[in-house]
Order: C-alpha cells, then structure tokens, then sequence
C-alpha cells in the first residue's frame, strides 16, 4: 500500500508522505528547532549536515528566540533557497521539561507564519516535517491537527500558488499506524467536495505489517473505495441520498481507524520501566552505564530509577521496594562488591527474582566486572554484555557499554510486543 497521500485545495497542492524534508524539491525547506537554533539532532541535524557552515553560521544570528517563533535563513548548499527554522523547544521548557507548550496554539501559529512568509518573499514551494514531533516530544494527532487546520485555511483561501508537502521522518513515525493517526487528521479536515484525494503514478512504496493491524488495513481499502465512489457520483451529479449515506460510512470509517491507530501508537510508545540494582561502591560505572542509555530515555523506550534519585528526608527502603515492585525491567549490574551488599542480596535479588519467576518482570544481570554471578540464583539469565563477557573485560569500555544499550533496546522491543498481545521472547532474552 502507497504510504503518499496528495490532495487538491482550491488549485493548490498539498502531498503528505514517509521521508526526509531533503527527499523533497522544494524552495523552502522547515524544521524544527530549540531556541538556540543550535540544529543538533533530528530532521535539523540532517539539514545542517546537508546545508553545510554557512547555514550553521547564519542562523547563530538569530537566537535566542521564543517558542513560536520563525527564523528564516538562507539554505546554504541545499538546493532551496531558504530554511525556515520553527522553535518548538523555548527557554522554559529547555530548562524545565516538565513545562508544557499549547501544542495546538504553538503549532498552528508556526504553520501559519511560514505559509505566510511565502508570498513576500517570492516562493511557491514549501516541505514541512511533522512539526514539533520529535525532541520536542508533541503528539503525532496534536501536530496533525494543527497544521491541517492552518493548511486546509490557508491553500483554499490565498491567491498565491503554492504547493506544500509533510514529510513524516520514518524514524520518528516507527509504525505505519503512526503514519495513518497523521493523515487521516488531515482527512477529517479536507472537505470531500471541494478537495478531493488525487491518484498519483508514482511508485508505491509499501510495508509488511504485522498481522495485528490487518483489520485497519481492511478498513483503509474501504475507505478509499467509498471515497472513489463519492468523488464519481459527484462528478456525475448523481444520487444524493447515496452521497449522504457514502458521508455517513466515511464517518465512522475514519473513527474507526483513527482508534485503531492511536491505541498502535500507545503499545509502540510506551516506556519500559526499568530498576538499577547497584552497589553504591559502583556509582560511577552506574554514572558510565546512564549515559549510554540516553539515546534509549530520549527516544521514549525506557524511564530508568537509581536510588541515587531518592531525595533527602524521603524513607530510602520502602521508596526501593515500591519503585522494584512496579518495574517492567530490572537491570542488576554485577560486580563483586554487588553480590556482596547484604541488602541488595536480601531484598533487591530476592525480590527481583520472585518477580521474573511470576512473569511480572524481565531481569537481566548486566556485567559490570567480573565476579560469580552464577552462584548468585541467575545463571538461568541472558546476561549483557555478549556472551556475558563484563565490560572490565572489553578493549573498548564504551563499545562494551553500546552493546548492553543494543540489548536493552531490544528486550524493550520484545516487552512492548507483548503489551500488543504479539510474540515475546524469553523473559531476560536480548535476542
């Protein structure tokens, strides 16, 4: 199945697809940024990379700005002729992440100002990535929303020619259902009489789903195949009643979906909770270790708990016992010192390999140094690093400290398959 959709608006062209902004042609190329417009990572660190210095250099003039805002730059050694840089992520929320934006607010003011900007400045062509869906965190429905309101406004009212595309990065949007939560925002917007969907010659580009969404697939063939027969009987003037009742099914075809879709994307989104069983001796290898598990926590796989993370004056032991109890996954990192705590052999173990004996929670012994672990109670383990070889061990500390990265990710994986009701490895498997 095609993942591009492509719509008409009073004369003007809006397409939607899986990819990069630079896989489009177009004069204007968006993305979004932190308030510095420091380009440092996602869809903005492609484009500076692309872009070269010159770009890097011209939009250091003009930070700091605020939330919402829209700078505009050249576009360096890309073939535009500008980059628009929208600020998703303001000082506030840069320095307290727990401040919260008017997504819809920011989002929709954005879209409009660079739809806006067009015109002065002489261009008709502009690629938009999912605003605001990636280190800033915003929803995919939250940011389709946003802008399908302010596009759907703008292309059916300006008389300036304008062609817009979306561009959803692949990466960011891991699942197809993901993907269709997006569009079919767009779809609720667009109305059918006067913007219809226009079929397209070029190549599809298509995915192997897993058997869990076959029934959104089925209702993504009925919707298309209602929407052809509504655009033919439009066409023709033909029966009205037919129309109203096609309207009707469409309705509740795209509920349908969209339900599908959101409740896909929270199984794939959902973060494992994950314990670290230390010895407080080991501070700094657990330090080493959650550095390399960033990309994991930044990414939305985990939500990783140390006690270093108890704060002054709260009861330490029921605070570990509670945070051990309600863990997805629990990450013992062995070293001598480790198998020697009293209470980390008392509570943290005992009670970590009841849990994994339930069912309740995946346990993995992570290799810190080398010690008997397997007379421990875990040799039935799959232990990280490969082959339970410790990290002391490796010539590369930090490649060793990638490979448990690696492995976590992929019992995350196994663990949120399970969640959807799909296949699941082992408990404490790493595949």
């Amino acid at each position: 199945m095609s993942m591009r959709r492509s719509y008409e608006i009073a004369g003007n062209r809006l397409t939607i697809d899986v990819g990069s902004v630079l896989d489009v042609t177009a004069e204007v190329v968006v993305s979004s940024y932190v308030y510095l417009v420091t380009m440092g990572g996602g869809v903005s660190a492609a484009i500076r990379w692309a872009a070269g210095n010159a770009l890097v250099l011209d939009a250091s003039k003009a930070r700091p700005r605020e939330v919402g805002d829209v700078v505009v730059t050249t576009a360096g050694a890309l073939p535009a002729r500008y980059v628009f840089h929208v600020v998703t992520i303001g000082p506030h929320q840069w320095e307290d992440p727990d401040v919260v934006p008017d997504v819809a607010d920011l989002v929709r003011r954005a879209t409009r100002t660079c739809l806006d900007l067009m015109q002065p400045l002489g261009v008709r062509s502009i690629v938009f990535p999912a605003l605001g869906t990636g280190a800033a965190g915003y929803s995919i429905e939250a940011a389709a929303a946003a802008m399908a309101a302010v596009i759907n406004d703008v292309l059916g009212q300006t008389s300036w020619p304008m062609d817009v595309s979306i561009m959803l990065m692949s990466g960011t949007l891991a699942s197809p259902m993901q993907y269709l939560a997006f569009y079919e925002e767009f779809a609720r917007r667009v109305p059918l009489v006067a913007a219809h969907e226009t079929r397209h010659t070029a190549p599809a580009r298509t995915f192997q789903p897993p058997s869990v969404i076959s029934d959104l697939l089925g209702l993504e063939q009925q919707r298309q195949a209602l929407e052809q027969e509504l655009v033919d009987l439009q066409q023709g003037k033909g029966d009205t009643a037919r129309q109203a009742e096609l309207r009707r099914a469409l309705e509740r075809n795209t509920d349908q979906r969209l339900h599908a879709a959101e409740l896909e994307q929270s199984n794939r989104q959902k973060a494992a909770s994950v314990f670290v069983s230390y010895a407080r001796e080991d501070e700094r290898l657990r330090s080493a270790l959650s550095d390399h598990l960033g990309g994991l926590r930044h990414g939305g796989y985990i939500k990783d708990w140390s006690d270093g993370q108890i704060v002054p004056g709260q009861d330490w032991a029921p605070e570990i016992i509670r945070r051990l109890d309600e863990a997805d996954i629990i990450l013992l990192l062995i070293t001598s010192r480790f198998l020697g705590s009293e209470f980390i052999g008392r509570v943290e173990l005992d009670r970590a390999l009841e849990r994994h004996r339930r069912g309740d929670a995946i346990v993995i012994p992570v290799i810190l140094k080398p010690a008997d672990w397997q007379s421990a109670g875990l040799e039935g383990l799959q232990a990280l690093p490969q082959d339970g070889r410790a990290v002391s061990s490796w010539p590369d500390h930090d490649a060793a400290y990638v490979d448990i990265a690696r492995g976590l990710r992929r019992t995350v994986d196994g663990w949120r398959a399970s969640q959807r009701g799909e296949h699941q490895p082992p408990a404490g498997s790493t595949g």
